[in-house]
């Protein structure tokens, strides 16, 4: 696997599982994702990685399942606001996007190939 696969695996999962619950049911096909639309995917999966990155190891190390719960509600909100302020996606856009990612390997690469090209700097 990729170093973006794991990581953007990591950031969706954990974003799915942790912060963002109520995922829709029924994904779309990846043909119904333009390339504007895994382009504004992808910014919002590497704020969503950054927020992780931050919050998960705070999460981790609570003192107490009450201290864990009131961060994750705080990241949580942190994640959805993240998403919420990139152009060109919704939260449901974005969790649609990473459900299809999971069972359609094409979309994956697509999102990949944007990745590469929008982090090659």
């Amino acid at each position: 696997m990729t170093d973006l696969a794991r990581r953007s695996a990591c950031a969706l999962v954990l974003a799915a599982l942790l912060f963002l619950p109520g995922l829709p049911a029924g994904a779309q096909a990846q043909g119904a994702f333009n390339d504007q639309k895994l382009e504004a995917f992808v910014v919002a999966v590497v704020k969503v990685d950054q927020l992780i990155d931050t919050w998960a190891p705070k999460i981790r190390s609570a003192e107490s399942d009450e201290q864990a719960q009131a961060m994750n509600k705080q990241a949580n909100a942190e994640l959805r606001q993240a998403i919420e302020q990139t152009d060109g996606i919704t939260v449901d856009e974005y969790k649609a996007i990473s459900n299809a990612m999971r069972e359609d390997s094409d979309l994956m690469t697509r999102v990949e190939a944007i990745y590469k090209k929008q982090t090659a700097n």
